[in-house]
């Protein structure tokens, strides 16, 4: 069995390569990417724009299209990317059980 159906496979269960998204929103060889999610994608955009991060815009992986595209998507399908000044890339996923939009809550 080759690779590909094993790639396959995480696509449609939604799992991508976020080093594929870079920071800034463009792709970039991330050597440590550090993973974090939250409820509120828009208010943590905001705070690291406000903080002068050169963050990407909101993203989300294209289920039709395939790769990444801008603005939100659905439940856990909403990204933001940036660096830290120690160059590490880190990618914040939304999660509506942490209390964002639509979750309910």
């Amino acid at each position: 069995m080759d690779g590909r159906a094993g790639e396959e496979d995480d696509r449609r269960r939604g799992h991508h390569d976020l080093a594929d998204a870079g920071a800034a929103g463009e792709k970039d060889v991330v050597e440590r990417q550090l993973e974090q999610r939250l409820g509120d994608i828009d208010a943590a955009y905001a705070h690291l724009v406000e903080r002068g991060v050169d963050v990407s815009p909101i993203r989300h992986v294209d289920q039709v299209q395939g790769g990444w595209a801008d603005g939100k998507g659905g439940p856990y399908n909403s990204f933001i990317f940036f660096k830290d000044p120690d160059g590490n890339g880190w990618a914040i996923q939304e999660s509506p059980l942490l209390g964002g939009e639509g979750s309910g809550s």
